[in-house]
Formats: C-alpha cells, sequence, structure tokens
C-alpha cells in the first residue's frame, strides 16, 4: 500500500491491520476498511509515516507512537461499528435461526414478535427502538404515505423491525459495511418472502461517497431512503460533507435522517436539534418536517426528484 508516495510493506500492513483488530467486536469489520482508515490516519502524519516504515517491525509494538496510532484507529472504528454492540450480540445467529423455524410455520410476522424483539436487542440502535417502532413508522407514513420501495443505508438490525411497518409487497434494499452482516439481513429476507418482504442486503461504504458519489447514483430508484442514527457514526471531520452526498444523491424522493437524544451513558443531549440539516435542507430547498419520540429525533425530508 502507498501513502504518501511512501510503500508500506505488505508485512509490516498485515500486522498492523491484525494489531488494529485484535479486539472481538472488530473481527467481523472489513480489512479493507480498516486498511483506508489506517492511511487516512498515516497521510495526516508524515513524521509517524517514516517512523512506521523505518522502525524494526519486531519492536513495534513497544513503541509509543505506534500503540497510539493502533488506538486511533481502533477508536473511529469504534464510532462507526462497535459503539453498535450489545451483550446480546453473540446470541445474534442462535436467535435468527430460532426466528426462522417460527417463521416457516406462521403465516402472520406478527406471530414471531417476541424473537424478533430478542434479534432486535442486539444491536444497540434497534435495542433503543423497539418501543418507538409502531408509532415511529405510522407518524413516518402519515406523511410519505405508505412505501412500495425502500432503501436502508447502513441497516443494522433495522429490516427487521418489518413486523411494525404494516407493509406488504414491498422491495427492500440494505446496505451494511461488513459480509457478515450483510448475509444475516440476506437469510432474514429469504425467510420472510412469504409475508410480502422482498429484500436484498449488499455491502456499502458510506465513507466512500465522498469520492465516489456514483455508488449511491447506481441505486435502483426508491420511495423512501432510512439513515437512522448512520451521518454521526461516518462523519469524521464537521463538515458534514459525506451527510450532504448521501441526502441529495440517493435516489429516492423521502430521506428520513435520524439522531440520538441521548448520550451512550443515557445522558441527554444538549439539544435535540440539528441546525446544520436544517440549514442544509433551506439551502437545497427541501421540505422537511422534524418528529422527536423517546429515543430519536426524526428528520422527514422531502427531496425535488
Amino acid at each position: 500500500m502507498k501513502v504518501l508516495n511512501k510503500e508500506i510493506s505488505e508485512k509490516l500492513l498485515s500486522k498492523i491491520i491484525s494489531d488494529i483488530k485484535d479486539k472481538p467486536q472488530f473481527k467481523n469489520i472489513e480489512e479493507s476498511f480498516v486498511k483506508d482508515l489506517l492511511k487516512k490516519e498515516l497521510e495526516k502524519d508524515s513524521k509517524l509515516l517514516d517512523f512506521i516504515i523505518k522502525h524494526n517491525i519486531k519492536n513495534l509494538d513497544r513503541s509509543e507512537k505506534y500503540k497510539n496510532l493502533i488506538k486511533k484507529v481502533r477508536s473511529i472504528l469504534h464510532k462507526s461499528y462497535g459503539i453498535f454492540l450489545t451483550y446480546d450480540s453473540k446470541r445474534l445467529n442462535e436467535l435468527i435461526l430460532k426466528l426462522k423455524e417460527e417463521i416457516d410455520v406462521s403465516e402472520n410476522p406478527m406471530k414471531t414478535i417476541e424473537t424478533h424483539e430478542k434479534v432486535l436487542n442486539t444491536h444497540r440502535s434497534t435495542k433503543e427502538r423497539i418501543k418507538i417502532y409502531p408509532k415511529l413508522y405510522w407518524s413516518i407514513w402519515s406523511i410519505t404515505g405508505k412505501p412500495r420501495k425502500i432503501i436502508d443505508l447502513s441497516a443494522g438490525l433495522n429490516p427487521l423491525s418489518f413486523p411494525w411497518m404494516g407493509l406488504n409487497n414491498v422491495d427492500y434494499l440494505a446496505t451494511e459495511l461488513n459480509k457478515s452482516d450483510c448475509d444475516v439481513l440476506n437469510s432474514y429476507f429469504g425467510y420472510t418472502r412469504k409475508f410480502g418482504l422482498f429484500g436484498l442486503a449488499i455491502q456499502l461504504d458510506l465513507q466512500q461517497v465522498l469520492q465516489k458519489p456514483e455508488i449511491l447514483k447506481g441505486l435502483p430508484r426508491s420511495d423512501i431512503c432510512f439513515l437512522f442514527k448512520v451521518l454521526d457514526s461516518i462523519e469524521l471531520t464537521k463538515s458534514h460533507k459525506i451527510s450532504e452526498i448521501i441526502i441529495s444523491t440517493v435516489p429516492t424522493k423521502w430521506v428520513i435522517v435520524s439522531f440520538a437524544i441521548k448520550t451512550i451513558s443515557k445522558k441527554p443531549m444538549s439539544s435535540t436539534r440539528h441546525v446544520w440539516i436544517e440549514k442544509m435542507c433551506e439551502r437545497l430547498d427541501y421540505k422537511f418536517k422534524r418528529i422527536v419520540l423517546k429515543t430519536e429525533s426524526f428528520y422527514i425530508i422531502e427531496k425535488k426528484i
């Protein structure tokens, strides 16, 4: 890999990535994503880059500079991915199989609601959202109308809230960073075709849209796009450039953006408003409505298409 026109050997690169991922919560993250983050960090500090390249690889672990680099990249990974894991995350595969067994013998998704809730509890965002799902979708559909086609970016386990959506015969495209997460969603979509949920999950790194907005332009035109608790986790700066590209480029009339109203430690945010997104909508001549439920603040944005 080249960084600032300097070559990092495959052996060194492999070691750095291995050290970064040497935590249970990061083991399923794609190496390409870790590599991109590492490259961005090294591009910020040419002296650190020179130090890493020239240092004896056997002694790197003893260096405070190296340790700080590993901590920095892990911190970004935690913000982008690890922060959404819960104590029950390790039970996900077991619960998905149980859900399949229940779906196979049920004619109504609401009959499997208890196991759906257990699966949703394995992901922090959906765990916090369970109690508001019924009111959330009713509130959204009352403004947008019921969608026939949905895009869910960095979906997590949100597609498994389907029983609360009150929809049937819907095409659902979900994106996730890791293949393993896509595999879970695609398994679920395979089980739920009988209920009229025709879904597909694909890998997509939203941070790439800064350089390649065509990634989103190539998605199928849909009625609505969910961006639930996504933007804060992918923005590495305060410019909101990635957020604006995503909102303006995704091929849907409606974009639903949500933000947490409490911190991870359950303390209330200083404000549930996000002035930057309101100013962006005003500048782009987008209409929006804002609703605040128990755990999240939602912006329902109507684009001009």
